[in-house]
């Protein structure tokens, strides 16, 4: 992916909780990615930097929580064309804080960037503020599923910050700022870890039936039926199934 990728910056900007930077940083930031993009003459952001760094800072705003937002370039491209990417990363805990993240890469075959708004997380992720209210996030996440503070991190190196959770009935897949996810909770108390991490934007989109063989390929829940590890995916409760997953989850303890 690197090689697709010919120039890149990213900038940070903070704003009280549920608001957006201010005005004057707004146009600073613009007039900084206009000057990394005015050279270019296909497919660039050119003159509306202004008018792209409002319309995505919007897109990501909140009061809690980590958003990306989808990548943004004048107009569509054609494959392997070289193209302008701009895209916004919104993280809020006690304050609003923002990424912009500039790149100049090639289009792949279908005229789209090279990476995702997902993949644009893990470069911002270190950046001191973005990393202060990933924390909040994540002591806030783990005050909900307490299950998590004990996941053991062996074979892990650098322990994940917990950021975001994809429910999907029963189970929870804990996702990490680096968009990763690599434990998953059943019945909040059953917390199984992915002998093989997930890409947490995928999890999103991934049928049941998708999600039954990560289960029982990637943790212990691989002893168990099909149809019992379909039951927590879904709405009916089914305690038994969350009752054999939370003694599985025991018994992996000893």
């Amino acid at each position: 992916m690197g090689r697709n990728i010919r120039k890149e910056a990213a900038w940070e900007l903070s704003a009280p909780l549920g608001e957006l930077p201010s005005e004057e940083t707004i146009k600073l930031v613009a007039e900084l990615i206009y000057e990394k993009d005015r050279f270019h003459r296909e497919f660039a952001i050119g003159w509306h930097a202004l008018n792209f760094v409002k319309e995505l800072l919007k897109e990501v705003r909140g009061r809690e929580g980590f958003y990306s937002s989808r990548s943004i370039y004048p107009k569509w491209p054609s494959s392997w064309s070289m193209i302008s990417v701009l895209t916004a990363v919104g993280v809020h805990g006690t304050r609003s804080v923002y990424a912009l993240h500039y790149a100049r890469a090639r289009a792949g075959q279908s005229g789209r960037p090279p990476y995702s708004p997902w993949w644009v997380r893990t470069r911002v992720a270190h950046l001191p503020q973005i990393r202060a209210q990933l924390e909040v996030l994540e002591e806030r996440l783990l005050d909900r599923y307490p299950a998590l503070r004990g996941v053991s991190l062996k074979g892990l190196s650098t322990p994940p910050v917990f950021v975001q959770v994809v429910e999907r009935g029963e189970v929870a897949f804990a996702v990490s700022a680096e968009g990763r996810a690599t434990h998953v909770l059943v019945g909040k108390k059953a917390v199984f870890a992915l002998q093989k991490p997930c890409d947490g934007e995928r999890l999103f989109e991934a049928a049941d039936e998708v999600l039954v063989k990560v289960l029982r390929k990637e943790t212990a829940l691989r002893a168990l039926p099909p149809k019992a590890v379909l039951g927590p995916l879904r709405e009916d409760r089914d305690r038994r199934a969350i009752g054999r997953a939370l003694a599985m989850a025991r018994l992996g303890t000893l």
